[in-house]
Order: C-alpha cells, then sequence, then structure tokens
C-alpha cells in the first residue's frame, strides 16, 4: 500500500530533495570522491525520480469505490468527478506517485525523540563501555527503538 503524504510533508520531501539533489550534483564531479563516484551517481539518479514523483499532477480522476474494491478506468477533469455514497474521486498518474520509502540493509528507523527503554539502555551502556563510550551508547539505544509497524 502506498504511503499518503499531507500537502505540506509532500512540499517538505520537495524541498529536501531539491537540496539533496543539488549536493548530489556538486559531489559527483569532486575529484576527492571519485571511489565513491558510482554510488554518488545512483543516488542522484534516485533523488531525481523520486523528486520527479514528488512533483507529479494527476492527468486527470477516476472514480475509485470508497471500499476500495473497484476502480472506475475512466478519466475525466476534476470538475467533473463528484463523489456520492459508493465512489470518490481518485487522481490518475501517468506514473506512480511515490511510496514510502523502504530502509536500507544495515538501517532502522527510530523515533525523533528517544524512548525512556533507550535511554536506559543508553546509561546501561554509558556505564559498562570503555573508552568509546559514544558509539556503546549510540548502539544501545538504536537496538531499543521500537520496532515501526
Amino acid at each position: 500500500m502506498m504511503q499518503a503524504y499531507t500537502e505540506e510533508q509532500r512540499n517538505e520531501l520537495i524541498a529536501f530533495n531539491k537540496e539533496k539533489l543539488a549536493g548530489l550534483k556538486f559531489a559527483v564531479k569532486q575529484h576527492a570522491l571519485k571511489s565513491v563516484r558510482g554510488e554518488l551517481q545512483k543516488e542522484l539518479a534516485t533523488t531525481e525520480i523520486a523528486l520527479v514523483a514528488l512533483e507529479a499532477k494527476p492527468v486527470g480522476y477516476g472514480m475509485q469505490r470508497k471500499d476500495n474494491a473497484t476502480f472506475g478506468s475512466w478519466l475525466k477533469p476534476k470538475h467533473l468527478v463528484k463523489e456520492n455514497l459508493i465512489y470518490r474521486p481518485a487522481p490518475l498518474y501517468l506514473a506512480q506517485p511515490v511510496v514510502a520509502p523502504a530502509v536500507p540493509d544495515g538501517w532502522k528507523l527510530v523515533p525523533v525523540i528517544a524512548f525512556p527503554s533507550q535511554w536506559a539502555a543508553g546509561q546501561k551502556a554509558f556505564d559498562s563501555a570503555g573508552m568509546n563510550k559514544v558509539d556503546a551508547v549510540y548502539k544501545a539505544m538504536v537496538a531499543a527503538a521500537p520496532e515501526v509497524e
């Protein structure tokens, strides 16, 4: 199922991707980053695709059943598509809009503000860690973060 974004979230993602795109275009040209240029170019292409999808405008509207069972595939301008008891207007795109990003291997979604369980894990790691307390605390707090469902 696709992630639904509010208009504000979509605009924030557009701004974020435009800034990221500028940084990647600069980074790809840097001689010092020659060893990772291939990865940077892939990231650049992916960011461009995301930006195109985020800025996509519907080409028309169809009617989707409110229970999502079926979709009317006719194409009409928005002002001609009216909601009724069974159907609601649904935008139609030439390409799929952006879906929620997958979490890459080695990464984990964590809450913006640490949960008490994360604080406890971080404190325990801090008390038992040797020289590298920062890494130990970070790893413990990330490991203690609740899973996203």
